[in-house]
């Protein structure tokens, strides 16, 4: 993620593994995965076809690959998928498994970039048990958002429009100017801290 807020983080990077160009890396995505129980969500080395697997979810759309699951269809279409990733006859194998591995990693790693904000420190918080797909869907649908468009919108990208919903609540809200809350990092204030570290 960028040294403060930008417009550029809202663009993902392009990205190939298996021969096969991802879709931006997404909420829905993330839901699928954590169904499969897939070992590169928690950041473990996966083995067999662990990885085939969450090429194939990410190559789709959430919806279609959702339906997949509903009809019982997800099984047969990724055999049917996988027969395309066999070496040709002169290969001994087709794809080095670590260095796919490797570019699935950044696709992940791309995919799960936070927006740079703020911290401040919070004397009477509440504890917020909501999984963190919850707050995003439910904030984004209460500023407007349809659900299936959260689903399926590039993961970095809609935490910036979370934090952009949580500002502009605050906005509505905040009477005094001593009770405003700053959200996002930005590049004057990551300027101005970069010059103190410099000169401390």
């Amino acid at each position: 993620m960028s040294r403060y807020a930008t417009p550029k983080d809202l663009v993902p990077d392009a990205h190939c593994v298996l021969g096969t160009m991802l879709r931006p890396f997404c909420l829905g995505h993330r839901l699928l995965l954590e169904k499969i129980e897939s070992p590169y969500l928690l950041g473990e080395e996966g083995e067999g076809n662990d990885l085939a697997v969450a090429v194939f979810i990410c190559a789709q759309t959430y919806a279609n690959c959702y339906e997949s699951f509903v009809r019982g269809e997800f099984e047969s279409g990724f055999k049917s998928w996988l027969k395309k990733l066999k070496p040709r006859w002169w290969q001994p194998t087709r794809f080095n498994h670590d260095d796919e591995t490797g570019k699935f990693w950044a696709y992940l790693e791309d995919g799960n970039r936070r927006p740079p904000v703020e911290r401040h420190e919070v004397k009477f918080g509440l504890e917020i048990t909501s999984p963190e797909h919850c707050l995003i869907i439910g904030k984004l649908v209460a500023a407007g958002f349809r659900e299936s468009d959260v689903l399926e919108k590039y993961l970095p990208a809609a935490w910036y429009d979370y934090y952009t919903a949580c500002e502009m609540e605050q906005a509505s809200n905040v009477t005094k100017p001593e009770q405003w809350r700053r959200v996002f990092w930005t590049k004057d204030r990551a300027e101005a801290w970069e010059r103190a570290v410099s000169n401390a």
